[in-house]
């Protein structure tokens, strides 16, 4: 495939970066594989410009990976999977979704999740398609949480690194508005969970990447996001949930109801203070 670097950077309006990516020697190939740390390197020192890179960067990918299997090719699999198996998606609860993650190497399961939730009838605000150039990406962000009803965060080493992943501010961001955060781990994550959102249960979806060579599995993942999404059931995988499980607490039900029957209230306490 024939690639202009210099063009493609003229096209993104980042012309002031050719001379640095021809001192590296950069090709098609390695273009669409650039990190957020390798344009750290590269001098590119604005995060605005860095997201702009990384958005058409993962549309370079996804050029280059036209050739493979859609993950989600039949999404007629999601339409009737839920519920009543009559129901059709103009009578599904459909919601305002903010799609959080990382421009990583985790992209094509995120765009096929995005494909998923829009087929399904779900409005999704996807960065990919509103932030663009010229614009102010921050102000963007603010006003997509502010619309969303909901905000699906897919975990990653990048997306959520310490101290400046990406989905960081997002996050504090959406649970400032109150936001539901529906966190999805696509790879372990060697810090954990973000520390505002540890004792949310997530969805693992481990075992169902990457999507081209797990379709089947990945739509089964999505299945259970989408029950998640429309019934609010939440209750799958998550870290506070897994202690539960292990540990089994003791139930103290009976021994409080005991106790319950003989508590004396502030008004009876005073009562008796003032009788003696």
């Amino acid at each position: 495939m024939s690639f202009d670097l210099v063009d493609w950077l003229n096209k993104i309006g980042l012309p002031q970066y050719a001379e640095a990516f021809h001192a590296q020697d950069l090709d098609y190939q390695s273009i669409s594989e650039l990190t957020d740390a390798d344009l750290r390197e590269l001098g590119v020192s604005t995060i605005g410009q860095r997201k702009t890179i990384l958005r058409e960067t993962a549309k370079l990918a996804a050029l280059a990976s036209d050739s493979l299997p859609h993950p989600v090719s039949d999404l007629g699999y999601h339409r009737f999977r839920l519920g009543d198996p009559n129901q059709h998606p103009e009578s599904i609860k459909t919601r305002k979704l903010f799609l959080s993650y990382g421009h990583d190497d985790y992209t094509v399961e995120v765009e096929a999740m995005r494909d998923a939730l829009c087929e399904r009838g779900h409005e999704v605000w996807f960065d990919g398609e509103q932030l663009t150039t010229g614009h102010d990406w921050e102000q963007r962000i603010e006003k997509g949480l502010a619309w969303c009803d909901c905000v699906v965060l897919t975990m990653t080493p990048h997306s959520v690194r310490r101290p400046d992943g990406f989905c960081l501010n997002e996050i504090a961001k959406a649970l400032e508005l109150r936001k539901p955060i529906i966190p999805i781990l696509l790879m372990d994550v060697p810090q954990g969970s973000p520390t505002s959102i540890c004792r949310i249960q997530y969805l693992d979806w481990r075992d169902a990447v990457p999507a081209v060579e797990k379709s089947e599995r990945f739509n089964q993942r999505v299945t259970r996001l989408l029950q998640a999404i429309e019934e609010d059931k939440l209750d799958f995988e998550g870290g506070q949930q897994r202690l539960v499980r292990h540990l089994q607490p003791i139930n103290f039900d009976g021994d409080l109801q005991r106790h319950v029957a003989s508590f004396k209230g502030r008004a009876q306490l005073e009562a008796k203070i003032l009788g003696w």
